[in-house]
This record gives structure tokens, sequence and C-alpha cells, in this order.
């Protein structure tokens, strides 16, 4: 890990990260926002004729939570935290998802990780259970030890689990396993990027709300 002296050489750069956070974040959140009317439109102007039969279900939209528990690789540690998403599935396999994690349990000298993403969902469906893999990509926030530097960070994902099918509205989220990597993390401003990995497993529930 860096040294003590490189994160404080991040301080004066930690000072003038709020808003630039926090603009990315709206950008991020509008861009996700915008997408799904998009293709909710796209959807709901799609030729009935051309939807098998027995298929007809739309646009289902789901919300859930999930408790998750995270491998951080720099500086080898073990977290937890809280994740909520949205699924949007289509009438085909194919489907859209968006998710925020804040692991901020279980910390070490401060240190915390959270990421906002977004990105594609392909489910099948076995009876009552529905396997499925996505991929998903945003923005990862980084605190160091003793809050002497944050920032924020490319992130993309890949990863899948199982949902249980536990009646008309209801799905409990058996497992959900996520890689995430980190391609420009750097501990501080003033140091070199050292890409690195975060391995997330979570477990919850789903409520459809449309």
């Amino acid at each position: 890990m860096k040294s003590c002296c490189g994160l404080c050489k991040a301080q004066s750069w930690t000072n003038k990260r709020p808003k630039a956070v926090r603009s990315r974040k709206a950008v991020f959140c509008g861009a996700c926002l915008a997408i799904s009317l998009l293709l909710t439109g796209a959807f709901c102007k799609a030729p009935a004729q051309a939807v098998p039969a027995g298929t007809q279900q739309g646009l289902a939209i789901y919300a859930g939570a999930t408790g998750s528990g995270q491998y951080l690789q720099y500086g080898e540690r073990q977290m937890i935290g809280i994740t909520g998403f949205v699924d949007a599935d289509t009438r085909h396999h194919l489907g859209y998802t968006a998710e925020g994690s804040w692991i901020i349990f279980h910390q070490t000298a401060g240190l915390h990780t959270s990421t906002f993403e977004g990105g594609l969902r392909y489910r099948l469906s076995r009876g009552k259970l529905e396997p499925y893999v996505k991929a998903l990509a945003g923005i990862g926030e980084y605190t160091a030890p003793y809050n002497l530097a944050n920032g924020s960070f490319l992130v993309v994902t890949g990863g899948g689990g199982i949902d249980y099918n536990l009646g008309h509205r209801i799905r409990l989220r058996v497992a959900d396993f996520e890689y995430t990597y980190w391609p420009q993390f750097t501990p501080s401003s003033a140091g070199d990027v050292v890409p690195m990995s975060t391995m997330t497993v979570s477990t919850g529930i789903k409520i459809r709300i449309f």
C-alpha cells in the first residue's frame, strides 16, 4: 500500500472532489433514466404480431435490495454492505439493470467503497428458478484509510446469479456474484495507476413495481 505520506498529499485533491462527484452522479443517473424511457417506449411500440403467444407481458420492472459481502483486492480487505437495484425485464430474455452498492460496514480505518452502475441482463426461466448473467459499467468511489483521500473511477462488472419466483410479484435473489474491475484506480492523486478488482456476493429480495 502507499505510505501515509503519499496519502497525505492527496488531501487537497480530496477537498476538490465533491462537486465533480455529484456532477458525475447526476449525469449517470440522468443517462440511465433517459435510456430506460427510450427502451420502454421502443418495446411498447413493438408490433404485437411479432410476439409469440404466451409472452405478451411487456415490460416488468422490479426493485430490490440485498446484503453484500465484498473482497477488496487493494489491501486484501473483507467488508460488508448493502445494494439497491432495479431490473427491467422485457418479454424476451434480454433486459436491463441498474444498481448502487455501499460497502460501508466492517471497515478498517474508515476505508470503504461504493459503486453506481447500469447495463444489460440476460435471464432464463427454469420452472421457478431464473438464472441470469449481467454486464455493467459505471462509477466507483473509493475512500482511503483515515479519510485522507478519495476519488471516483471507471468500473466495469461481470456477474450472474439466480432468482427464485415466490409469487406473481416477489422474487428471492438466492445468490448474486460480481467481479468488478477498476482499470484507472489510483490510491492517491500523487500515485500511479494501480488497477484493482473487487469480488462481491449478495443475497436479498426484489418486488415487481410495474
